[in-house]
């Protein structure tokens, strides 16, 4: 071979392996790079949660799990019922007497039908126990209620509503006082001073009375009413009556 073949061979190899080492480089050089957009990219795919009135941010995998326990999409809205908003608390403007309240699934109906009526938003159940089954058992998210109010009105003066206890527990926790105020309004924030009867069926201790008008269905026998005036023991476990007594319930809004 002479002297100009092998030099141009020379040249066609060496321009072949600077190309490849070129290519190595870059190659090697960008590996960081789609590390770091790997590392970007997971960091958006976080998604954003209420869960149990906390706001958290979980990768995709993770949110799809605590969405199946009752997460829902974007940050808690810290105004509503157990995201640490008030919990409305009311007495209804109707009265029913054992058989009219057509059972706790009934006394629930009624609460919410009032609420509708009256523009309020959320879930709404009775204080009416039965059996084994209690406001302690059946309230959504007990652990998450409170601080519990009355329906503003006029005579607030644009402040608060009266508080009636800060959490669940203090329902129930009576020392000299169990409740701050007595459950006298009603949805339209009324004050009803007539005749303080409430059916509860639901002792101070949060346990179901023996007399609950045979699971609210009839108008025999007795049932366990409070004092809607009082703020002891009274305000739920006053005295028991004829289930032919017309008297309204006490409303409680449900955390979220």
């Amino acid at each position: 071979m002479d002297g100009s073949r092998f030099d141009a061979l020379t040249r066609r190899v060496t321009t072949r392996l600077t190309r490849r080492t070129n290519l190595g480089l870059l190659a090697g050089a960008s590996l960081p790079l789609l590390g770091l957009s790997e590392s970007a990219d997971a960091k958006k795919k976080k998604i954003t949660l209420c869960f149990n009135g906390q706001t958290v941010k979980k990768p995709k995998k993770q949110a799809r799990k605590l969405q199946k326990k009752g997460a829902t999409k974007g940050a808690c809205d810290p105004t509503l019922c157990g995201n640490g908003g008030p919990c409305t608390v009311f007495l209804t403007s109707s009265s029913f007497t054992g058989s009219e309240i057509g059972g706790l699934a009934g006394g629930d109906a009624n609460c919410a039908t009032l609420a509708s009526g009256a523009g309020l938003s959320g879930t709404f159940k009775a204080w009416l126990s039965a059996g084994d089954e209690t406001p302690g058992t059946r309230f959504d998210n007990v652990n998450r209620g409170g601080p519990y109010r009355l329906i503003a009105n006029s005579g607030d003066g644009g402040n608060p509503p009266p508080l009636v206890a800060t959490d669940f527990a203090d329902l129930l926790s009576c020392g000299t006082t169990c409740l701050q105020s007595g459950i006298d309004r009603d949805e339209d924030g009324q004050v009803r001073a007539i005749n303080p009867g409430a059916w509860t069926g639901t002792l101070a201790n949060g346990n179901a009375s023996a007399d609950t008008c045979s699971g609210w269905t009839s108008t025999a026998g007795n049932g366990l009413f409070g004092n809607r005036a009082d703020n002891t023991t009274l305000w739920t476990e006053n005295s028991s009556g004829p289930c032919t007594f017309a008297f309204p319930i006490y409303c409680f809004q449900q955390a979220i």
